[in-house]
């Protein structure tokens, strides 16, 4: 075997890169999917969790998570099989992937301004506490 005389095929390289992503979009899409159906169960079973928004944002933020990477299994594994796919296919499961990645950047947002509120409400709290144990 004389590798100097062997042409890498770049068609090849891409093809196990599409791969190699698609194995690991499915590997965290099996994980990911796994937790989320435990947390929303769980938050639907009780009503003291379904009325509290943190709970809710964190349904929001696993579906996005799950959602995301099975779209990267769907997309990788379109560039990996080098199925025939228009191109305008290729786009809007891409497009969707990304518009799924806004959604949980939107919920990590929102879940840190819910949490800065939470805490500015306790220091307020407990401000007044101590005002009122002074005097």
């Amino acid at each position: 075997m004389n590798v100097s005389s062997e042409r890498c095929n770049i068609s090849d390289w891409l093809r196990l890169e599409a791969t190699v992503k698609a194995s690991v979009y499915l590997v965290t899409f099996s994980f990911a999917t796994f937790i989320t159906v435990i947390i929303i169960a769980t938050v639907l079973q009780n009503s003291k969790l379904r009325r509290k928004v943190r709970y809710l944002l964190l349904c929001h933020h696993l579906l996005c998570i799950s959602s995301y990477c099975g779209l990267g299994v769907l997309f990788q594994g379109m560039r990996a099989l080098l199925a025939n796919s228009p191109v305008l296919m290729c786009w809007l499961v891409f497009g969707a992937q990304l518009s799924v990645g806004e959604g949980i950047l939107v919920t990590l947002a929102l879940m840190a301004k819910l949490n800065l509120e939470q805490d500015t409400e306790r220091k307020e709290k407990e401000e007044v506490v101590a005002k009122v144990t002074r005097n």
